[in-house]
């Protein structure tokens, strides 16, 4: 080789490129796939933050009308007690009026003969 001669590059003669021209070639296939790729992956980035946000958003869901059940069955839980509370209530009432009814015939029976005689007597 003498020192005119460097790289090959590119000639009418032989019509093949230099290898300088196949190296910058590839370097912009390379950088083009590089920014390919680049934008492929900002992509999935993308949809899997969306996916992350849509699944949180679902578990707080979850978790706020776990939060709603949760209070729903305290709220019935004390109104059974109430019930409960007022059917004994009611219970109590039932039976002292039974007595008072019990009572009340049997001071009935012992004005009965009383009463009458009065009003016989009018």
């Amino acid at each position: 080789m003498s020192e005119s001669e460097g790289p090959r590059t590119a000639t009418e003669d032989d019509g093949k490129p230099s290898e300088s021209d196949t190296i910058q070639k590839n370097s912009n296939l390379s950088l083009k796939r590089y920014h390919k790729v680049k934008a492929e992956i900002q992509t999935y980035e993308g949809q899997l933050r969306m996916e992350r946000e849509t699944y949180n958003a679902t578990w707080n869901a979850i978790n706020s009308k776990e939060k709603s059940i949760k209070g729903l069955q305290e709220k019935i839980k004390t109104l059974q007690q109430e019930i409960d509370a007022l059917v004994i209530e009611e219970s109590s009432i039932n039976q002292s009026m039974k007595i008072i009814q019990e009572k009340k015939e049997a001071l009935e029976q012992e004005l009965f003969p009383f009463l009458k005689e009065r009003v016989i007597a009018t």
